[in-house]
């Protein structure tokens, strides 16, 4: 399961940051490492099986005041695409063109 994890950091300088991110970066699981927010000091981690509590306390020790924002789950965006289509097919019931019944009823009347 992928998740993507926010930790807001006190991070004053480019030094801090990247230490930040280096540290972020080197934990297990993660794949990818992000900053945003305003000021650059959240850290948007990207990973699977990622400790988010282990993370956020080795940046509270190394770096600075550390807290979780906010830990969800991250959905693949091909998952989504193959979701979407596939609506109404799901449940059951049989869906077919509309084209194709015109020519079936056309075919038998004749």
């Amino acid at each position: 399961m992928k998740q993507k994890i926010v930790i807001k950091v006190e991070m004053h300088c480019d030094k801090c940051r990247t230490k930040a991110k280096k540290i972020a970066a080197t934990a297990s699981g993660v794949t990818s490492v992000a900053l945003e927010g305003a000021d650059k000091d959240q850290i948007v981690v990207v990973g699977e099986e990622v400790d988010s509590v282990k993370l956020a306390r080795s940046l509270r020790k190394k770096v600075g005041h550390a807290s979780l924002m906010s830990v969800q789950e991250e959905k693949d965006k091909e998952k989504e695409k193959g979701e979407g289509e596939g609506e109404g097919e799901g449940d059951g019931e049989m869906v077919m063109p509309t084209k194709s019944i015109l020519l079936l009823f056309t075919a038998s009347n004749v």
